[in-house]
């Protein structure tokens, strides 16, 4: 029983490792084409595998013909022709030779005869073997080309690890709610008449903890006049997200920060606002995409 509860104990201890969705799935979220096309890589690899082989069969080839040696093959049949000849002679004088000479000759003549057509079998078989043209090819290169590629080809084809996708939370510390979707309106601030929101803004009292939507690299820190302070995070795989409005960021510029570090404190800086709140983008490969799919994702499976 002891022993029971203290391997019960050690697994309380041991960590949890927890992997995260990868960009793929974001990618189909969206309907969005996966953004890596490997066919160019693919058929480059083909390509130099088979530049390989025929250079290796055409070697192959080549050692064939030098390895054939024709001429003894010609002066066989020179030697048997001669052979026949004699015997063609002697039969010419068998006349009034024993049935028993006869006969043997004969043997003889049938058994010449018999290998000169199968060597002269031979001989037409080769033809007129020409060898092949030799390639001038580095295969030591063709063959780190094709490692090159195979490399780029795995790398391509890898989806970067961003967090929880089809369950994430919505990159605020407090309940989701949202005062304005992504799409067209009436700007609230009275500025810009009918225009085009290109994210959603979340509802958020001032200093707000906002939190990374997924595992990224801060790639951009700075001040707007439109939408006051902001900070965009890198994702890998060419997304982005896009945090505005904020009273104060909480990280560098190069920082490396996982899904829902604390990243900045939300605000109402920028004459884009009419009270705090969080404005919210996201880009997949540099086009803006509603960040509402996203967010309320998990409710509709839910729901």
């Amino acid at each position: 029983m002891k022993r029971v509860i203290c391997l019960c104990m050690l697994f309380l201890y041991l960590p949890i490792v927890v992997y995260g969705e990868t960009s793929n799935v974001l990618y189909k979220m969206y309907s969005k084409d996966l953004r890596t096309d490997v066919t160019v890589l693919k058929d480059g690899i083909t390509k130099a595998k088979q530049t390989i082989r025929i250079n290796a069969i055409s070697s192959f080839y080549n050692k064939g013909i030098d390895n054939l040696n024709i001429d003894m093959v010609d002066t066989t049949i020179d030697n048997l022709l001669l052979q026949k000849a004699e015997i063609e002679k002697q039969g010419d004088l068998a006349i009034d030779k024993p049935l028993s000479e006869i006969i043997a000759l004969d043997a003889d003549y049938k058994h010449v005869v018999s290998k000169l057509n199968d060597v002269l079998k031979i001989r037409d078989s080769y033809g007129n073997l020409d060898k092949i043209e030799a390639m001038e090819i580095d295969t030591s290169e063709l063959s780190l080309f094709i490692r090159e590629q195979e490399a780029a080809v795995k790398l391509a084809i890898e989806f970067v690890e961003l967090g929880e996708i089809t369950t994430v939370r919505h990159p605020l510390d407090n309940e989701y709610k949202l005062n304005s979707p992504y799409g067209s309106r009436v700007d609230p601030t009275g500025r810009r008449g009918v225009h085009f929101h290109s994210g959603v803004d979340l509802n958020a009292n001032m200093n707000t903890k906002v939190l990374s939507i997924f595992n990224g690299v801060i790639s951009d820190i700075g001040y707007n006049t439109a939408v006051g302070n902001y900070l965009r995070i890198y994702h890998g795989d060419g997304i982005e997200s896009y945090y505005c409005h904020l009273n104060k960021v909480e990280s560098k510029l190069g920082d490396e920060v996982k899904q829902y570090d604390v990243v900045a404190l939300s605000g109402n800086t920028g004459y884009l606002t009419t009270g705090p709140h969080l404005h919210f983008n996201l880009y997949i490969e540099g086009d803006l995409v509603d960040p509402a799919i996203l967010l309320e994702h998990k409710s509709n499976l839910e729901g």
